[in-house]
């Protein structure tokens, strides 16, 4: 008897272990989804934010990315080609200069 409940015991606790590391497993899944969008420039609603470690702050100064990208306030991109643009609604740069367009698919960078 004693074993049946030492069994059962363990059991419950085994559960219980299996169901937080399937939550955990769940969380890392949403995080993945929202990494998306970490450690970047985003334009959006016509204003420049900057998303670091999954938080968003407006973008007050500009940023240059890692290949020398830079990025203003007001949404101008000046590549270190001398290539210049303006970022559209939805655009992002990412810390290492690739350029997301918004509902492009495409890249550039």
């Amino acid at each position: 008897m004693k074993k049946l409940l030492i069994t059962g015991v363990v059991f419950i606790i085994s559960m219980g272990a299996f169901a937080t590391g399937y939550l955990n497993k769940q969380e890392v899944a949403y995080g993945q989804e929202k990494s998306k969008l970490k450690d970047c420039v985003i334009m959006k609603d016509g204003a420049m934010y900057v998303v670091k470690d999954g938080e968003q702050t407006e973008m007050l100064k500009a940023v240059i990315m890692s290949n020398g990208t830079k990025v203003l306030a007001n949404g101008e991109v000046f590549l270190k080609n001398g290539e210049t643009f303006k970022l559209e609604n939805g655009d992002v740069v990412y810390m290492n200069g690739k350029l997301e367009k918004k509902g492009a698919g495409n890249s550039a960078g």
